[in-house]
């Protein structure tokens, strides 16, 4: 009986409302960095790319509106630099440069609305939940006398947490009947690593071609 009643209000929902699908697949740069107070040094972003595709929902009683569940690769990361100059011997300076550099590949679950504002012009909003599938992190230290550099480098571990929550604000405009440029302020909600205060942030360009 239960079933009988919820098949019976999502064919009145469905007659009343006409629901249509499409997919479409999605792709671009990432420039990404982290943001917080914990992180020591110039912060310089990394650039990345996303590729994904999504499952768009759209109502017919209001096709102002669109849900885009999907799935995603996302390469997000960053640098981060350190530079001390001081006076050794007499006449000599000392350069000390220190340099972080994080990469970390994430396959996302997006959750994407958009909101219609004008004819070809409309708003995003993207929750997302991303999975860590692997990361890579360098450290690089180059100490120059006089014009004269010397230095090394070294891969590292960084207890990096598995999962991440985010939030997507941007834009977007249709260019042609199937094909969009979206622009994306993607806001990671979670700490990369656990009691630190240092969270992604990334800019995402991309071109979305529907079917």
């Amino acid at each position: 009986m239960k079933h009988f009643v919820a098949i019976t209000i999502m064919v009145a929902m469905l007659g009343s409302h006409e629901v249509y699908s499409q997919f479409s697949l999605n792709a671009g740069l990432s420039l990404s960095k982290w943001e917080g107070d914990d992180i020591v040094g110039t912060v310089k972003s990394r650039p990345g790319f996303h590729l994904g595709f999504n499952y768009q929902v759209v109502s017919s009683s209001s096709n102002s509106v669109r849900f885009s569940p999907g799935l995603r690769y996302h390469q997000k990361g960053t640098r981060i630099e350190t530079v001390d100059v001081f006076e050794g011997f007499p006449g000599q300076q000392i350069r000390n440069e220190v340099t972080v550099s994080s990469k970390l590949n994430y396959l996302e679950i997006p959750l994407k609305f958009s909101f219609q504002l004008m004819d070809n012009l409309f708003a995003i909003c993207e929750p997302s939940i991303s999975i860590l599938l692997n990361d890579d992190h360098k450290f690089t230290n180059v100490m120059c006398l006089d014009g004269n550099c010397t230095g090394f480098s070294e891969s590292f571990d960084a207890p990096i947490n598995d999962s991440e929550i985010s939030i997507g604000i941007g834009l977007g405009y249709r260019i042609f009947s199937k094909t969009e440029l979206l622009l994306t302020y993607q806001l990671g909600q979670s700490q990369l690593v656990s009691d630190v205060d240092a969270k992604n942030r990334t800019l995402m360009i991309s071109t979305q071609i529907r079917f």
